[in-house]
């Protein structure tokens, strides 16, 4: 299961823990997400992340399944990562 997008300015938190989500492709086009609860799922790269997420502060990837790490982060906000 992947993340869908919905309405791009809508959305400022997703709270997704133990879903099965295996990708964030396109989490990049929700930019004014502040909130990325996504634990205990079995996401693999973090693809998706980019300079549009300026407003982003927290994000709890706990538990996921990663074989790469952060290959581009642009979210110069960011202020807690667990």
């Amino acid at each position: 299961m992947a993340v869908k997008t919905v309405c791009n300015s809508c959305l400022l938190a997703i709270m997704q823990a133990a879903n099965e989500i295996t990708s964030i492709a396109g989490i990049d086009q929700l930019e004014n997400l502040t909130l990325l609860h996504v634990r205990e799922n079995q996401i693999q790269t973090l693809d998706g992340f980019s300079e549009k997420l300026k407003h982003l502060q927290y994000i709890n990837l706990r538990y996921s399944m990663f074989h790469i790490l952060f290959r581009h982060v642009g979210a110069g906000s960011l202020l807690t990562f667990i």
